[in-house]
């Protein structure tokens, strides 16, 4: 088993950022980097997409291709990509394609929409290959448009952040990467639950209310941020207010 919120944890450590925010890119991520882990680096197991902004089976296959570090030429057809995608992916030993922001798919119209789901849906059938999609609670919505593609996915919600340790060491781990010169003890007790409580358990809300937070104790020339700070930092700053100061 994974332990996905030390993960983020370690993800606030080492700057990953965007990974730290959302537990699903997270996950997506930890799977690539443990399969291909175990194998050679020529040859991996999983290949990850992203379906933001995919409105086509063109679109999907020609970001496998640049995952693959065979980009895809403008002037290839959809049966170009798809004939590349099927040698490739077979030729490198794939297992599972892992597609990120699944939500997105739902942005089309009707017919991209199909388009896409076309695509997913060829390299399941013609190369009997698993996928696994993430996404927001309206993901699945976007696969269940495809009656085939809904009886093979089954959605699992992945839990959120509580008033817990776990939650005190990430902004622990967080308040570390803060430019502040003394302490704010993000980790105590009060600020955790208050955290977990107006962050609704989503990581992604919890990390912008603390940049609000570090931006107005900055703009107040503040040494750390304070639990009122944190209560009155539901929106970021005015601009006029983080704008540097013109020496006359």
């Amino acid at each position: 088993m994974v332990d996905l919120r030390a993960q983020a944890n370690e993800g606030a450590r080492d700057g990953d950022q965007f990974g730290a925010w959302q537990w699903k890119t997270t996950l997506a991520n930890i799977i690539n980097r443990q399969y291909n882990d175990r194998c050679d680096l020529d040859r991996p197991f999983v290949v990850g997409i992203s379906m933001s902004g995919a409105r086509d089976a063109r679109t999907v296959y020609g970001r496998i291709l640049e995952n693959l570090g065979s980009p895809a030429r403008i002037s290839h057809r959809v049966n170009d990509r798809e004939t590349l995608v099927s040698r490739l992916l077979r030729n490198v030993g794939c297992r599972l394609l892992v597609l990120d922001e699944v939500q997105d798919i739902m942005l089309g119209n009707e017919r991209e929409q199909q388009r896409a789901l076309e695509g997913i849906k060829f390299l399941m059938n013609e190369l009997q290959m698993h996928v696994l999609g993430f996404g927001t609670d309206k993901a699945f919505q976007g696969l269940a448009s495809d009656p085939h593609l809904e009886a093979r996915f089954t959605e699992s919600a992945l839990p959120g952040w509580r008033a817990d340790s776990t939650l005190a060491n990430f902004l622990a781990t967080y308040e570390r990467c803060l430019p502040f010169p003394e302490p704010s003890h993000l980790g105590r007790e009060e600020i955790v639950k208050y955290m977990a409580r107006t962050g609704d358990g989503i990581l992604g809300k919890i990390v912008t209310r603390l940049q609000n937070a570090a931006l107005a104790a900055l703009c107040e020339g503040e040494r750390s941020i304070s639990l009122s700070q944190l209560e009155a930092a539901a929106m970021r700053p005015a601009q006029c207010a983080i704008r540097p100061k013109v020496k006359s």
